[in-house]
């Protein structure tokens, strides 16, 4: 019997383990009609939580790239940094390219509030589009400690055009595939 209540209590409690806390970072979006554009807030909350995220990340999507483009505008508390990393975890299936905010691992923030300012409309997918990353003890191996899908801006990938040849290209390849018939001719032909 003795065993059987402990076998009951270690199911209790790894059941207890397996429970999530609520999302650290919360959103919302407003839209302006005067200036057409959406501007995303966001809170972080970890007050109770005794790691230390040091950055924050929701993708973009606009190409893998650190110079651009940025958002119409953004703002961040003390301590923090905008930035735009590309990159990711395949582990945790979370890469491309994003809008984020990165902060000195020396200090303290319980509860702070971000926002950007742009365009681009609200994400519809259900895909993981933010995570919480804390590269230093308590965090898991891959350094993310949160990820999951919160109120962002529509995913847009830019799908490069091909370039389309104008009349003169063709033209001059057709004249250049001419020629090198011509040779090829001639240089088969018994002298």
């Amino acid at each position: 019997m003795k065993r059987l209540i402990h076998i009951g209590f270690l199911c209790l409690l790894s059941f207890a383990a397996q429970v999530q806390a609520a999302p650290m970072l919360t959103g919302s979006v407003s839209f302006d009609d005067a200036t057409k554009l959406y501007t995303y807030t966001y809170t972080l909350d970890t007050t109770g939580y005794a790691g230390n995220i040091v950055e924050i990340l929701i993708h973009q999507n606009l190409g893998f790239n650190y110079e651009g483009p940025y958002p119409v505008s953004h703002t961040e508390p003390d301590n923090w940094q905008f930035v735009l990393p590309v990159g990711g975890n395949d582990e945790v299936t979370f890469t491309g390219s994003m809008w984020g905010w990165w902060k000195n691992p020396g200090t303290d923030n319980d509860v702070a509030t971000f926002s950007f300012t742009t365009e681009r409309g609200v994400n519809t997918s259900p895909d993981n589009n933010y995570a919480l990353f804390n590269n230093s003890y308590p965090s898991p191996p891959s350094g993310f400690v949160e990820k999951g899908y919160i109120v962002g801006p529509e995913l847009i990938t830019l799908n490069l055009t091909s370039a389309v040849p104008e009349n003169e290209t063709y033209a001059i390849m057709l004249a250049g595939l001419g020629l090198l018939g011509f040779m090829g001719r001639r240089s088969k032909r018994p002298h």
